[in-house]
């Protein structure tokens, strides 16, 4: 990570803080940075930066939530 909540580098791994995989990080606009699933049937979606819960991390991004509540945090686009 390179400033607080930015994502730094494309395809890290993305984690949710109960550790399941989420998918790789994929690129960032505005607030918000995309996840590119492992699913390859899933489409990409956006969390909130305000959503990293490790902005220091350099080998993986983790998420401040459960993998239950992804659904209600993601968003197809930024700004959703």
């Amino acid at each position: 990570m390179q400033h607080s909540n930015e994502p730094a580098r494309i395809g890290l791994p993305v984690r949710t803080a109960d550790g399941r995989l989420l998918g790789e990080l994929g690129e960032r606009m505005g607030e918000y940075f995309s996840v590119l699933p492992d699913n390859p049937n899933e489409r990409k979606y956006w969390v909130p930066l305000s959503n990293v819960a490790n902005p220091s991390s350099t080998d993986q991004v983790v998420v401040d939530f459960d993998f239950a509540e992804l659904e209600e945090k993601k968003a197809g686009s930024p700004g959703d």
